[in-house]
């Protein structure tokens, strides 16, 4: 058996969530506690729930603490059972055992893939001249070159994982990852130090894009090689969750997607277009999977900053994406959920609502780069959204200690990192938009304040 099925029955609505675990009998080395695996589903997702709900949680969502043996030494089955609004009942049914296909990604197929493509647009003339005409290859190979010619979204810089060493691009070929050496043949589910951050941490992609870096410095195609083989093995093993949220999964976690293609994937697509080494067949199946994502989360999500996160990766989709027949779509609803969390989530002082500077940090990057990625598509955001904006940069740098860390109140995460790389980054953004002087681009509403530049210039120095 490979699913365990949950049948839950919620009388009357309320906003929640399942938290499932499975505790095993074994113990790893140094744990305080016995082994486990969790996972996550919330209700009312992706629909309001009518009636009896039957739950799927592959064991592939339930994410490994410790080193647990499979399913063969489950001491007892946990169901925690939460409500945002502090009252509701839920009745629990069948639970059940199950055995559930697991095909190799990715999911959609080519023909499917051409049935999303906007074919109207000019710039796919060839691609609907071919389908008009039956010839699905050479539809999917006109739809290749045009891939490999499009600009997609403006440069990114190389985002670090704060909590590993990072790997150089030659160790990462050597699958040194995350100071873990991996062997030839990678489970992306894999563990080896029994730290379910750490499988997060991988599967987020964020180390990849030393590899594409390092591409796009020397050339060197060995790094165009080893990032087509690492991509082509990652949607291989990992196809898009169907009916259900991908619990902890940490391919599917509706965190982890958002953060693959908020930060990581479009690295890794702009050395994919330009490197004649990464196949055509793995860049087709990658534009699948980015349109897996961003379908993904406009089915699931979480809350607060998960929802940021969530909301720009769709929003991300969109634009480097125009040519899928939903983008429009997809954008519209994505500037709309990040304008309505900018008024929910951001106090007038620019504080993001968790009071954490780890999750405000992260949170204005988001932000931010969702309104430079709309502007690159000619959309615009509206002005209490880009001066409340500023404020969060505004707070971060008066918060910001001389050696760039912050104070690390509540869930604060990885503040304590000499320098200020989302500080920096911002700046850069400002000077290079606003020349952080152009007071009537500023007055407009079009981009941060040109006078939010002094304190981030000083911060990022």
């Amino acid at each position: 058996m490979n699913c365990l099925v949950v049948n839950l029955l919620l009388p009357s609505p309320c906003e929640g969530s399942l938290v499932t675990v499975l505790r095993c009998a074994s113990r790893a080395p140094g744990m305080a506690e016995n082994d486990r695996y969790s996972s996550v589903l919330h209700f009312n997702q992706p629909k309001k729930w009518r009636g009896w709900q039957e739950l799927l949680i592959p064991a592939v969502n339930l994410v490994p603490t410790g080193f647990p043996d499979g399913w063969k030494r489950v001491s007892s089955l946990e169901f925690d059972v939460h409500s945002r609004e502090g009252k509701g009942s839920v009745v629990f049914g069948d639970i059940q055992l199950r055995q559930v296909e697991a095909p190799d990604g990715p999911r959609m197929t080519d023909e499917e893939l051409l049935g999303e493509l906007d074919l109207d647009r000019a710039d796919l003339a060839g691609v609907k001249d071919a389908v008009e005409k039956g010839r699905q290859e050479e539809a999917i190979e006109a739809y290749t070159q045009y891939l490999r010619r499009e600009s997609r979204l403006p440069a990114s810089p190389t985002k670090p994982y704060p909590h590993y060493t990072a790997s150089s691009a030659d160790e990462i070929c050597d699958h040194i990852i995350l100071q873990q050496h991996l062997p030839k043949e990678i489970d992306w589910h894999c563990n080896p130090i029994g730290y379910l951050e750490w499988n997060h941490a991988f599967n987020r992609h964020t180390w990849m894009g030393t590899l594409a870096e390092a591409w796009e410095r020397t050339g060197d195609p060995k790094y165009a090689r080893e990032l087509d083989s690492l991509i082509r093995s990652w949607i291989r093993q990992n196809p898009e969750p169907v009916g259900h949220n991908g619990g902890l999964d940490p391919a599917w976690e509706t965190l982890s997607t958002a953060c693959r293609i908020n930060w990581s994937w479009p690295q890794v697509l702009r050395a994919a277009q330009k490197s004649a080494d990464f196949s055509d067949r793995t860049l087709v199946d990658m534009a699948k999977m980015w349109h897996g994502h961003a379908r993904h989360l406009m089915n699931y999500h979480g809350h607060n900053n998960w929802f940021v996160a969530e909301s720009a990766a769709i929003l991300t989709v969109a634009c480097a994406f125009p040519e899928f027949r939903r983008s429009s779509l997809w954008l519209k609803t994505a500037m709309r959920r990040l304008e309505g969390e900018m008024r929910r989530q951001v106090f007038p002082d620019g504080v993001q609502c968790e009071l954490s500077p780890g999750y405000h940090a992260m949170c204005a990057d988001l932000f931010s780069l969702a309104q430079h990625r709309a502007a690159f598509r000619g959309h615009v955001f509206s002005r209490t959204f880009t001066e409340r904006l500023a404020k969060m940069f505004d707070y971060l740098a008066f918060i910001c200690r001389p050696d760039g860390t912050y104070p690390v109140p509540n869930d604060s995460g990885c503040c304590l990192v000499k320098g200020n790389e989302v500080l920096a980054r911002e700046g850069r953004r400002r000077e290079e938009l606003t020349g952080c002087g152009r007071e009537p681009l500023a007055r407009k509403g079009r981009l941060p304040r040109a006078g939010a530049c002094t304190s981030l210039t000083r911060a990022m120095r």
